[in-house]
C-alpha cells in the first residue's frame, strides 16, 4: 500500500472512528435506522476506493517501470515521464459527493436525509459519466490484466464504488 493510502486509511480510522475490519464490514452493510442513509459508511466506502485506485496507479507506474525490457529501452526518461503523468487520465470529479456525504454525517432530519441523499445520486450519477468517458483508465486496467498479470482495478475500482454508493442512497 502507498502511504498516501495509509494516510488516508488513518484519517478515516481516526475522525470517523471505523478501523479496518469494520470499514469491511461497513461497505458493505445495509442502510442504518430503517432505511436512512448511513453517511459514514458511504463516507468510508468512497474514500476506500480512492485509496485503492490512487494505490494500485502506483503500483501499475511501479510495476511497468520494474520490467527488464523497460529498464533496458532507450526511451527510459520519457517512459518515466509518461508514468509521473498517470494521475492526470483521472477525471476532476470536484467535491459535490464528498460535500453531501459530509453533511449528512450531521443530518437529523428525515426531511434533509432525503434530500441529501437525491443530491449524493446525482452527484454520483455526474462522476460516473465522467468515469465513463475516462476510456484510459479502463484501457490500463486491462493492460496490466493482460499484458502485466497484475489484478488492479482502477476505472472498476471507482465505478463499483460509486455503483454501492448510489444504492445505498435510493434504499
Amino acid at each position: 500500500m502507498s502511504d498516501q493510502f495509509d494516510a488516508k486509511r488513518a484519517w478515516v480510522e481516526r475522525v470517523l472512528g471505523i478501523h479496518s475490519q469494520q470499514a469491511a464490514q461497513a461497505s458493505t452493510a445495509a442502510p442504518a435506522r430503517g432505511g436512512l442513509v448511513a453517511y459514514r459508511r458511504l463516507l468510508l466506502r468512497w474514500r476506500e476506493a480512492q485509496g485503492t485506485f490512487a494505490a494500485n496507479l502506483t503500483s501499475l507506474g511501479t510495476i511497468l517501470l520494474a520490467r527488464p525490457d523497460i529498464r533496458a529501452d532507450p526511451r527510459i526518461d520519457q517512459i518515466k515521464q509518461a508514468v509521473g503523468e498517470l494521475p492526470k487520465l483521472v477525471p476532476q470529479f470536484g467535491g459535490a459527493l464528498e460535500d453531501v456525504l459530509d453533511a449528512g454525517l450531521n443530518a437529523t432530519e428525515p426531511e434533509r436525509v432525503q434530500r441529501l441523499a437525491v443530491q449524493g445520486i446525482a452527484a454520483i450519477d455526474a462522476y460516473r459519466t465522467q468515469l465513463q468517458s475516462a476510456s484510459p483508465l479502463l484501457a490500463l486496467e486491462q493492460f496490466a490484466a493482460k499484458e502485466l498479470g497484475a489484478r488492479l482495478p482502477l476505472h472498476s475500482a471507482l465505478d463499483q464504488a460509486l455503483v454501492e454508493l448510489r444504492q445505498q442512497l435510493a434504499a
